[in-house]
C-alpha cells in the first residue's frame, strides 16, 4: 500500500510495510529495498501496536530525517510510530512506541518537512448508524487532519472531500489525492487552491506506442472515475466489515447473556 523514504536518513533506501499470512494469521511486516539490490530484505515483523496487538492493518507510511517511521493503522483508527534506529539486527517483532488515536480510517500520513513534529493525515470520519449504535469509521467522507506531536494536538483542517488516498506537503502546499484527482491546499488557511486531473494529454511518444492497443476514443478520465468509484466502494465495504467484526467480538465476549 505504501513506501516510506527520507534521503536525509538513509539515501537510496526505502521501507515498505506489507501484509503476509503466517500460520494462517494475517500479520504486517516491514521490508527494506534499495537501489543497489534487486530483492527486498525482510527486516522486522510482525508489526505490533504499543499495546502488543499484532492485529494491525497498515496502509500509508512516512519517515522522518531522524528515522522515525509512522504507519497508518487503518483498522485501529490511529497512527503508530517506531524509531528505526532501534531496530535489532535480526528479524523480530516490531512493537511501536507511539500511537495517535481517534483518526478515522487513516489511509496516508505525511511528515511536514519544515517541522517534523507535525503530521498530516488523510482519512475518513466517525459516524453512528443510529443514536444508540456504537461509533464506526467511514472512509468515504474524506477529511484531512493535522497532528502536532509536540503538544499532542490534533485538528481537522479540511472536510467535505471524497475517499482520500494520499497526502504530501511540498513547496508550501499540501497535496491531497482523492481517488480520481489531486487537490492542493494553502497550509496557512487550508483553502483549496487547485484541482489537478491525474490524467492529462499523453505527450510521450513511447507511452503512446505502448497504449496504441487501446481504441483512440478511450476515455481516460472516465476510466479513472470508474476505478475510483469501485475503490471507494471497497473502502465502504471495509468499514462495514469492521462493524460486523465488532458485533461478533461483542457477542463472543458476552455470549452467556445473549439469547
Amino acid at each position: 500500500e505504501s513506501l516510506a523514504q527520507n534521503k536525509d536518513f538513509r539515501p537510496n533506501v526505502a521501507y515498505i510495510p506489507v501484509q503476509r499470512f503466517v500460520n494462517n494469521q494475517e500479520e504486517s511486516h516491514l521490508y527494506e529495498i534499495s537501489a543497489e539490490t534487486k530483492t527486498a530484505k525482510h527486516i522486522a515483523g510482525p508489526i505490533a501496536a504499543p499495546d502488543g496487538s499484532i492485529d494491525v492493518t497498515v496502509f500509508g507510511s512516512a519517515l522522518t530525517s531522524g528515522g522515525m517511521l509512522y504507519l497508518c493503522a487503518f483498522n485501529r483508527n490511529s497512527i503508530i510510530g517506531y524509531d528505526l534506529n532501534k531496530l535489532p539486527s535480526t528479524v523480530e517483532k516490531m512493537t511501536c512506541t507511539i500511537e495517535v488515536p481517534d483518526l478515522a480510517s487513516p489511509n496516508d500520513v505525511s511528515v511536514d518537512p519544515d517541522n517534523e513534529s507535525v503530521l498530516y493525515v488523510v482519512g475518513g470520519i466517525f459516524r453512528r448508524m443510529c443514536v444508540c449504535c456504537c461509533v464506526f469509521s467511514n472512509s468515504a467522507y474524506g477529511h484531512v487532519y493535522k497532528v502536532d506531536l509536540s503538544n499532542n494536538n490534533m485538528t481537522e483542517v479540511s472536510s467535505g472531500l471524497k475517499t482520500l488516498a494520499g497526502v504530501e506537503k511540498n513547496g508550501g502546499k499540501l497535496w491531497v489525492a482523492q481517488l480520481f484527482n489531486v487537490v492542493t491546499f494553502d497550509t496557512i488557511t487550508f483553502e483549496p487552491k487547485a484541482l489537478v486531473r491525474q490524467v492529462k494529454e499523453l505527450q510521450s511518444p513511447e507511452l503512446r506506442q505502448i497504449l496504441s492497443i487501446l481504441p483512440s476514443s478511450y476515455n481516460w478520465n472516465q476510466a479513472i472515475e470508474v476505478t475510483a468509484t469501485r475503490r471507494s466502494r471497497a473502502f465502504w465495504l471495509l468499514d462495514l466489515a469492521a462493524i460486523v467484526r465488532r458485533v461478533v467480538d461483542w457477542k463472543h465476549l458476552h455470549h452467556k447473556n445473549i439469547q
